[in-house]
């Protein structure tokens, strides 16, 4: 995956392989072989640990900007998404700042109810700044209000997706997307 900063047009790439979201400057779009200037997700460049916590992340599925821009990093299956403020500015290795779908760092399990996911494979964020989840596994959407500011652990505000409505069940949503308007696809 790829996304922009848009406060500062820094592209970021999700290195899947590797464990890692690689920073690059905005002058990379215009170049070739422009070097990545940090990484999150590892110690450093070279590094490539398959370890978790609050400074790693195995298994990387999706990242989204906020508008101000916060980086969003899915990682499925740690069955969570984790936040990074102000991800133009972070050096090599730095923690994140929030996580969403689990209590804590350390924890990795699945659940169903609003505070949990399993196995979430996209993210969005609207421009209001709500972060939205495909959790996959739970064959749902959840939206999460103020995303930019939420506490770890915190539950959804809204479900799309409910299976117990036939016109409204979902059959494992890998990707969501918001447009301009706020409105979730």
């Amino acid at each position: 995956d790829v996304a922009l900063d848009p406060t500062t047009g820094k592209v970021f790439v999700a290195d899947v392989a590797a464990r890692r979201i690689l920073r690059y400057p905005p002058a990379a779009i215009r170049q070739n072989d422009v070097p990545p200037e940090a990484v999150l997700g590892q110690s450093d460049l070279l590094a490539a640990a398959n370890a978790e916590g609050r400074n790693h992340f195995p298994t990387v599925s999706a990242i989204a900007f906020s508008p101000s821009g916060a980086l969003f990093v899915c990682d499925h299956a740690n069955h969570r998404v984790m936040r990074f403020d102000q991800a133009s500015s972070l050096t090599n290795g730095a923690p994140a700042d929030a996580v969403f779908g689990q209590a804590d760092f350390n924890t990795d399990t699945s659940g169903t109810n609003l505070a949990k996911f399993d196995t979430p494979r996209g993210i969005a964020v609207s421009p209001a700044g709500s972060l939205f989840v495909a959790d996959t596994a739970n064959q749902r959407v959840l939206r999460f209000d103020n995303a930019e500011l939420a506490e770890s652990g915190g539950a959804a505000n809204a479900v799309f997706g409910a299976p117990a409505d036939v016109r409204q069940a979902m059959s494992f949503p890998d990707g969501v997307a918001v447009d301009t308007s706020g409105r979730l696809w």
